[in-house]
């Protein structure tokens, strides 16, 4: 299997089903309250965690976001932030935080409560952030 930028989503879909065959991880539920449809926690031996969200099982959806594709989503929303300043012609923001407070925060419409609970909490589900941030763009 290739391991580099030229591997497909089925490349990268088997890499992942052999890590969870062969590596040992730490999984938390985020909920007790829903035992099996629920927001989980995966820790794996090098240290990163996942957040994971199962939907149905039946149908295969699923939900996660490693730490590094959520920085890459934050840091996304934070260019995003300076594009929405330069339309509307306000001083661009220098972090996200920045871009989440007035004068700015009109300009996110829809989009900003989903951003703030994204930034808020690590293990908020990314999908709704997502959806809302495409539109954006």
């Amino acid at each position: 299997m290739p391991h580099n930028w030229r591997t497909t989503d089925d490349d990268e879909i088997e890499r992942r089903r052999l890590r969870a065959r062969t590596e040992d991880f730490r999984i938390t539920n985020d909920d007790a309250r829903h035992p099996i449809y629920s927001n989980f926690r995966v820790a794996s031996r090098s240290g990163l965690t996942y957040s994971i969200e199962i939907r149905d099982v039946r149908s295969r959806q699923f939900g996660g976001l490693g730490e590094e594709a959520r920085a890459a989503l934050l840091d996304g929303a934070q260019a995003l932030g300076c594009a929405l300043a330069v339309e509307h012609r306000l001083p661009e923001p220098a972090t996200l935080d920045a871009a989440l407070t007035p004068p700015l925060t009109p300009a996110w419409g829809d989009a900003l409560a989903p951003l703030r609970r994204f930034v808020a909490d690590s293990s908020a589900p990314w999908s709704e952030f997502a959806d809302v941030l495409q539109k954006k763009l």
